[in-house]
């Protein structure tokens, strides 16, 4: 299966054929929709085998043309295909898909760049923090985590007021594995422990 759950299973119709109207046309509008699904299907499949190969020729398809294709279900598979890779070479490629249109492609490109593990990736993934989807939200916190940036502890704490639920929980986990403190998401507190150590922050002298 792909990732995200994106795909179908062999030879099942894509759910939203069963809500278009009864065609006029003698189903020319029904089978032009089964014939571009077709289509995005065998782009994704391009793109699961490409990402196997760890030849040169492969791997400039999926950055050049993977990346940017207009289907987003191949976009996000070929994100997935390159994070695998963890080239960091490849960094701005995934960080230009962080503010793609599709939810699903933003997550994924951000779940790849926590596999780069390069903390340079900081500055591009803090803005994920404010996403309108929580999911891109979730793979934001998770992401700043996984590649310890440090750098971003002040933007993970601007978000504790902002959220309830599962992600303020997802925050103060990111938090307490950053820096070694809990304060129980409570963002007075942790908004006066980063005062206190904003320079050692900002500068990567901070010790856990």
């Amino acid at each position: 299966n792909a990732p995200l759950g994106l795909g179908l299973p062999s030879g099942q119709k894509p759910r939203y054929l069963d809500v278009l109207p009864q065609p006029k046309d003698g189903g020319r509008a029904r089978d032009l929709a089964l014939k571009i699904n077709a289509r995005m299907e065998r782009a994704r499949s391009a793109a699961r085998v490409l990402s196997r190969l760890r030849s040169d020729a492969a791997h400039r398809w999926l950055l050049e043309s993977g990346l940017t294709h207009r289907a987003w279900r191949v976009r996000a598979e070929c994100a997935a295909a390159v994070g695998a890779r963890g080239q960091r070479a490849d960094r701005a490629s995934l960080e230009a898909l962080v503010s793609d249109r599709e939810p699903a492609v933003r997550s994924m490109a951000i779940d790849a760049l926590a596999k780069l593990g390069d903390r340079a990736s900081s500055a591009a993934l803090e803005p994920a923090l404010d996403d309108q989807a929580w999911q891109v939200r979730l793979a934001a916190i998770k992401a700043l985590v996984t590649i310890d940036a440090l750098s971003s502890t002040g933007a993970l704490i601007a978000r504790l007021e902002a959220e309830q639920g599962r992600l303020l929980s997802e925050l103060d986990a990111a938090l307490q594995a950053l820096t070694g403190q809990s304060f129980n998401a409570d963002p007075e507190l942790w908004r006066a422990f980063y005062e206190a150590n904003r320079e050692r922050f900002e500068d990567g002298r901070y010790e856990r």
